[in-house]
């Protein structure tokens, strides 16, 4: 289990606390960070999920200071990820028997995974996921019949 403090809209996942306390009303400064000094798609996956967020925090910071444009709507993002998990429980049997309850289960298996974000309504899920729950519905059903014969 790992612990983070957060101050205002900063969060901190590693706090030293010194044996005798600071002076009143001085800031708090986060440690100097671990991530390597240039990130790829060969070291991405050696963040930690605390390193992660700060990632992804900063990259909001930016986008309100600077007026720039986030990189993708939060929504979007996470849609994939919902249709990688629908894939993934795709075997024969697997899928619930409508869209819209596949739906609302991927709504509330993103809802576990992420708390501090919106994220997509089963409404929308069902919207963007239906053709390809469709096509794998129908791939579960040949492999029910032909596991039957």
């Amino acid at each position: 289990m790992s612990a983070a403090l957060e101050v205002g809209m900063q969060r901190f996942a590693t706090v030293t606390v010194p044996r005798t306390p600071p002076q009143a009303g001085a800031p708090l400064v986060p440690l100097r960070s671990t991530l390597p000094a240039q990130i790829d798609q060969t070291n991405v996956r050696t963040l930690t999920d605390d390193e992660v967020l700060h990632l992804l925090e900063d990259h909001a910071r930016r986008v309100i200071e600077n007026d720039a444009l986030l990189i993708a709507p939060v929504e979007i993002f996470f849609l994939p990820r919902a249709a990688i998990k629908m894939k993934h429980g795709a075997q024969p049997g697997g899928l619930l028997p409508t869209m819209n309850a596949e739906a609302l289960f991927l709504e509330g298996w993103v809802a576990e995974k992420v708390t501090h974000h919106q994220i997509p309504k089963m409404a929308t899920i069902a919207k963007v996921l239906g053709p390809q729950y469709g096509v794998l519905k129908t791939r579960s059903r040949a492999a029910n019949r032909k596991s039957k014969s």
